[in-house]
């Protein structure tokens, strides 16, 4: 997938085309990968997404007790911009990133990007 901004996709060609040859294909799938989450988040952003309490709690509930603690210090208001948090209420209102990634990705992008999230 390629970046939905034009001066990136250049960026990224120019950076491809630097390569070594044997590097370039793994590059290119990591840059297809980024595009594709880049262009979810953006997608979500445009989603009405009220977030609430609930969501935050449930969201720490998940998390390590170390990242959880710190969490609860920085508060409900200061996480609502945080990506990790807006994905839990994504997946929360059916708003999936692995639904979204599959539809977006080729099988074989889309298999490597599952096994390293």
């Amino acid at each position: 997938m390629k970046h939905p901004i034009e001066k990136f996709n250049q960026a990224q060609a120019d950076l491809l085309a630097k390569l070594p040859e044997d590097q370039r294909s793994e590059q290119a799938r990591l840059l297809r990968i980024g595009n594709a989450a880049y262009c979810y988040y953006q997608e979500a952003g445009q989603q009405d997404l009220p977030l609430t309490r609930s969501d935050f709690n449930d969201w720490l509930d998940g998390l390590p007790s170390g990242i959880r603690d710190d969490m609860e210090k920085r508060g409900f208001e200061a996480c609502q911009n945080m990506l990790p948090f807006k994905r839990h209420v994504l997946e929360r209102r059916d708003f999936g990133m692995g639904e979204w990634m599959k539809n977006h990705l080729s099988q074989d992008d889309y298999k490597f990007w599952q096994q390293q999230s």
